[in-house]
């Protein structure tokens, strides 16, 4: 379904890079091709993220024009998703642990305080 709202702008941002700089197939170094930018809805709130993306230059290597993304981006989001993991989890408890129905599992989404995990309202 097409989205009718625009995604509200970010309320966090984070910057990961990449700790790991060397090719895995020849051990050179690897250069920062670009930093890619994505928005993921996390239960903390919007989060902004900012990937940096390397690629090997060695014209030998076997993954040279082979773009590496950073590691942590995963552990956040999968691929392609604009949910975090921690939303995708609780959707998961909601409906295969407490049993609940479509329009509970919303209610439920749409209850959270959309603020920081220290901003946080204790319930």
């Amino acid at each position: 379904m097409a989205r009718i709202a625009a995604r509200p702008k970010p309320t966090i941002q984070k910057t990961l890079r990449m700790h790991n700089t060397a090719c895995p197939e020849c051990a050179r170094t690897t250069r920062s091709a670009c930093f890619s930018r994505r928005t993921v809805a996390t239960l903390g709130g919007t989060c902004g993220l900012q990937v940096q993306v390397r690629c090997c230059h060695n014209p030998f290597c076997e993954q040279r024009g082979r773009f590496d993304r950073v590691e942590e981006e995963g552990s956040i989001a999968l691929a392609e998703h604009e949910f975090g993991l921690d939303v995708m989890a609780l959707v998961g408890v909601l409906r295969y642990r407490r049993h609940r129905g479509v329009p509970e599992i919303h209610q439920e989404l749409v209850v959270r305080p959309r603020f920081s995990r220290t901003n946080r309202r204790t319930a």
